[in-house]
């Protein structure tokens, strides 16, 4: 899908989706490194992490096309840029608890003494992928709610009748 300025929608979804999860990486091995990691409220900002990348690609999509995003292509851009950001994370998640430091997980898994013997890379990284997919989801469902209020779209509208 090209646009009037010629921007793809795919790749903006595609390196907004790369950043945010560049962002997570970051967030996480913050994490690690003031060993905050075992604290798993902190996870919550992960939320905001999304939220701002969302709200950031819809921001440059909208200022690069010119053109109101239509509902629909709206919340296909927030859950595709969600979607790539999710699954690299998830991807990341699952090669570092397996290779890179599977001592984090096992004490990780001494610290969840309900669901810790269930704990693997490959469940944490689908973990990653639910919560993240439904995270999505909402955040572009609401993001959606605040672009078709937006004036300039009410302004497009009636220039196009």
């Amino acid at each position: 899908m090209k646009t009037q300025e010629n921007i793809s929608f795919e790749k903006v979804s595609l390196v907004s989706g790369i950043l945010i999860c560049i962002v997570y990486i970051a967030y996480f091995l913050f994490m690690i490194y003031a060993n905050l990691i075992r604290i798993t409220e902190l996870r919550a900002f992960n939320f905001l992490i999304l939220l701002g990348g969302l709200f950031f690609t819809f921001k440059y999509f909208r200022s690069k096309s010119k053109v109101h995003i239509d509902y629909l292509k709206g919340i296909s851009l927030g859950i595709l840029t969600s979607a790539v950001s999710i699954v690299l994370f998830a991807l990341f998640i699952y090669i570092y608890f397996s290779e890179i430091d599977p001592l984090l997980l096992q004490q990780l898994k001494n610290n969840a003494p309900l669901m810790g013997q269930y704990l693997t890379p490959f469940s944490a990284a689908f973990t990653i992928i639910v919560e993240g997919s439904i995270s999505g989801l909402i955040l572009s469902f609401a993001i959606m709610q605040y672009y078709k209020n937006d004036p300039g779209y009410a302004k497009q509208k009636l220039n196009a009748e």
